[in-house]
């Protein structure tokens, strides 16, 4: 009897929470735009080495993962990475997301891209392309900021 009970409470909870709407509704499909807008925004600041650029896209709580490198913690580290990063190439980046899920102020964005770095030093372009996943965070002001960014190297995908 007692586990028969248990049974009835859990489902008795698990509905009225469903019907609450604590649920994990996660189709706000209206900032898809501006999310979108956010992975241009980067592209073309990464392409363009604008730091200032990157500095207003970066939540100030970031985390980068890196293929082969521990975590990159903070938007000041984050924005050390990239100033570095700039000195040393010229880069040409193209990223295309594949999917957008937005659940509350979380957007999770996965996708490729495709990366050629000159390095400034002279030498043959360096041409890597992998896959991305970004988790964007919405700021108290509604603006969407990279708030997580890990990335692997693979071949190209074939789009058939």
């Amino acid at each position: 009897m007692k586990k028969y009970c248990g049974m009835v409470l859990l489902v008795a909870v698990t509905f009225a929470v469903m019907l609450s709407g604590a649920g994990l509704a996660c189709a706000e499909q209206s900032d898809q735009a501006a999310i979108e807008k956010v992975l241009q925004d980067f592209s073309v600041a990464f392409t363009s080495a604008d730091i200032a650029a990157v500095n207003r896209l970066v939540d100030d709580h970031a985390v980068w993962l890196m293929p082969g490198r521990s975590a990159i913690t903070g938007k000041d580290r984050v924005l050390e990475l990239y100033a570095e990063y700039f000195q040393l190439f010229d880069t040409r980046i193209n990223m295309h997301a594949d999917d957008v899920q937005v659940c509350g102020d979380w957007a999770f964005l996965h996708g490729a891209f495709i990366r050629s770095d000159t390095p400034k030093s002279g030498g043959a372009a360096l041409d890597t392309s992998g896959n991305f996943l970004l988790v964007l965070k919405r700021q108290a002001d509604g603006a969407w900021k990279i708030a997580r960014d890990i990335w692997n190297d693979a071949p190209p995908a074939s789009h058939e």
